[in-house]
């Protein structure tokens, strides 16, 4: 398709071509070892063109960002490994303002209502982004905290673009470059105020041991401790795991069972879904860590209301569980790729000449076949 959607899948025929169908092209595609540079060409621009000024990602380029269509569009970047092309700092901070500090769901859009199928949709960000981010160790000292690099910088896809955008001029024209560098001051400012989105009294406030590990809970500070910056705290998630926990758990349980968008709404299969897995990703979070200039993360299980509450594990790109994940790819990777259209040209014009060879042949013997079979037909009546 030309234009300003080309690169993008529609789902069904005569259907919008948007993130979300891309997403779904591309995470089908590379489960069954499908994906071949003529299927992802222009997929990754394509969803570079639907970021927003905001950060977000949005269904088509001058759409709103909106989380579902950023979670697919950055899944389907992770999928393709190009996550370079989009600003990834900007989408990290429209992500952390979409938790909500009052009820501690996540919002959709900018200015919306919470809704519990966005504990997956804005949810599933963070995973994501935590495993394509990383900490960089930094020591700041107070003449220096202006000059300090930035508290997270891009694993080996984004590297490549990273270096390049920063050949251009020193840190004071750091303004020109599309990944804009923060000091550490402002990073705990961003935590505090839009990042986690809480009450500022529950701030330091660590789960008690009826929420779950009381082990593991102790063991990882408070994401808005106003002691250290989150890069200097031994651990820290992008967002209040435990305040999403009790959203989805204390106001959307449906009296008949189920998980509903929010209070006084129906509970529906849409909303049971993507608020368990959310709730799977909650409980599962991991943990970013400062470990010098690697990346380490680490797994950190805390459950709102006991071990009885704990779900499986769901894998961040494709929503399914770690192991039938490994699965599908194990099996279909052991498959080769197809041929691509040029190369299945090439093949069936081969395969075209070699059949009209053979059934040229074949009309040959045929007509031999017959001379012969007359003649000893002839010779037995005599």
């Amino acid at each position: 398709k030309k234009g300003p959607l080309r690169g993008g899948f529609r789902v069904t025929k005569g259907g919008e071509v948007d993130t979300r169908g891309t997403y779904t092209s591309m995470a089908v595609a590379s489960l069954l070892n499908i994906i071949t540079p003529e299927l992802a060409e222009g997929v990754a621009e394509f969803i570079a063109r639907n970021q927003t000024y905001e950060g977000g990602i949005g269904a088509e380029p001058g759409n709103e960002a909106h989380g579902g269509y950023t979670y697919c569009g950055l899944a389907a970047l992770r999928i393709l490994n190009r996550t370079d092309v989009i600003d990834l700092e900007a989408l990290l901070r429209w992500a952390t303002q979409r938790q909500m500090s009052v009820e501690g769901g996540f919002q959709g859009r900018t200015n919306k209502l919470v809704d519990s199928c966005y504990s997956w949709w804005v949810g599933g960000i963070f995973p994501l982004l935590q495993d394509i981010l990383r900490p960089v160790s930094t020591t700041t000292s107070s003449s220096s905290s202006s000059s300090s690099p930035s508290s997270f910088e891009a694993t080996e896809d984004n590297k490549t673009k990273k270096s390049q955008s920063q050949a251009g001029g020193s840190s004071s024209s750091s303004n020109n470059r599309t990944h804009t560098h923060t000091t550490n001051d402002e990073d705990a400012n961003m935590a505090n105020e839009g990042q986690v989105g809480v009450d500022k009294e529950d701030d330091n406030k660590q789960p008690s041991a009826a929420r779950g590990n009381s082990s593991s809970s102790s063991s990882a500070p408070s994401p808005t401790s106003s002691s250290s910056s989150p890069v200097s705290s031994p651990g820290f998630a992008l967002f209040q795991p435990v305040k999403l926990q009790e959203y989805i758990l204390m106001c959307c349980q449906g009296e008949r069972g189920g998980l509903k968008d929010k209070p006084g709404k129906r509970a529906d299969y849409y909303h049971t879904c993507y608020s368990l897995s959310g709730l799977s990703m909650a409980q599962h979070q991991l943990l970013l860590m400062d470990q010098g200039s690697e990346r380490q993360s680490s797994s950190n299980v805390d459950c709102v209301g006991g071990s009885r509450n704990l779900l499986e594990r769901t894998d961040p790109t494709y929503n399914a569980t770690p192991e039938n994940v490994k699965r599908a790819l194990e099996f279909f990777g052991k498959l080769a790729l197809p041929k691509t259209w040029a190369e299945r040209k090439i093949t069936d014009s081969a395969m075209d000449l070699d059949m009209a060879k053979t059934e040229s042949a074949t009309a040959e013997d045929s007509k031999e076949a017959g001379r012969d079979g007359g003649t000893k037909r002839g010779y037995d009546d005599k």
